[in-house]
């Protein structure tokens, strides 16, 4: 069967661990805050999709987030439809205010108050990927069409043609319904499809997900970082061990999963390996309480001095508390 497909915003979640375990106020806080604008936006427009997809009466498998490699080549797709007779490539732009796109010269502007960013063409990279995937399917003996769209899914862009009319597949994500039928109806005489659970399953297993390395890409070190546990609701890294959890030292806030979550910052922002040793020192805490707080933790351990513990989580289902700090701080500032 099908599996239920969401995106999972790994490269989010390590910016987000990263923003918030930062010194304060450090150089790279704003560059880092537009990074995490930005991958929210997408993040965010990609399950907007869903909603516009309900408007299809038809039960139509989908793949997020793939990552294909095609010979030497890598490229991404954000949404991939399996109609029955063809595949619907979506590239989805959830961005705000307004936004020009001139065909001609191949670039996308959007100004937002008084700020302008420049983009690709979305036509252009839309196109690039289907080229790609088209060219992937054939060297595993799939011959299958494939139509593309460009989906801006937020409500509040304004999009201008430049110098020449706007390719009509660029769709605002209430017209994405209209759009598909469009294209059932050109394809009502085309064969189905063959063995297309399988090529799903091809697809699925060949998706290479991106685990970057984000202090090697943003050259920091943990000298940059400031030890403690971050406190969810003042939004200060006060929280201090007590006998029964940990308490805000700023605003006396309590909460049982702070230890998790620190663990799972860690594991986003230095890696799977931590030693009762750096538990300690990072959570000022002494080193018998650490050793005592890891057992509990029943990780996979190696070494015995000092012994190393394994973490081990799951990116679909382990980082949701990211996504809430996300909604709590940055959804306003989404471009």
């Amino acid at each position: 069967m099908y599996a239920n497909d969401q995106p999972t915003p790994i490269k989010l979640f390590k910016q987000l661990a990263t923003r918030r375990n930062l010194i304060p106020n450090h150089q790279i806080q704003t560059h880092l805050d537009e990074d995490i604008a930005k991958s929210s936006s997408g993040y965010y427009g990609e399950l907007s999709i869903d909603f516009h997809l309900k408007y299809i009466l038809e039960k139509i498998p989908k793949l997020s987030n793939l990552r294909m490699k095609s010979e030497f080549i890598h490229f991404e797709i954000d949404t991939l439809l399996f109609c029955v007779k063809f595949l619907l490539l979506l590239q989805v732009k959830n961005l705000a205010g307004e936004v020009t796109i001139d065909h001609r010269t191949g670039i996308m502007n959007q100004k937002v108050r008084n700020d302008e960013v420049g983009y690709q063409d979305p036509i252009l990279q839309v196109e690039k990927h289907a080229r790609l995937l088209t060219k992937w399917l054939k060297s595993r003996g799939y011959d299958i069409p494939i139509e593309t769209l460009v989906v801006f899914t937020n409500k509040n862009v304004m999009i201008q043609q430049g110098p020449i009319p706007l390719d009509p597949r660029i769709v605002s994500g209430y017209k994405l319904s209209h759009a598909y039928y469009d294209l059932k109806t050109k394809y009502k005489d085309k064969p189905d499809i063959q063995n297309r659970l399988k090529l799903y399953r091809d697809l699925q297993r060949h998706n290479e997900m991106y685990d970057m390395n984000l202090l090697k890409e943003l050259n920091l070190s943990k000298k940059d970082f400031i030890p403690g546990a971050f406190c969810n609701y003042c939004h200060t890294k006060s929280m201090q061990y007590r006998r029964n959890g940990f308490e805000c030292n700023n605003c006396k806030y309590k909460s049982q999963t702070v230890l998790e979550e620190f663990l799972k910052d860690y594991y986003l922002i230095f890696g799977h390996e931590i030693t009762s040793d750096t538990l300690s020192e990072w959570l000022k805490i002494d080193l018998v309480t650490s050793r005592r707080l890891l057992a509990k933790q029943n990780f996979r351990t190696k070494g015995r001095k000092p012994k190393t513990h394994i973490l081990n989580y799951d990116y679909r289902t382990d980082f949701n508390y990211l996504i809430e700090y996300n909604k709590s701080l940055y959804l306003s500032k989404i471009r």
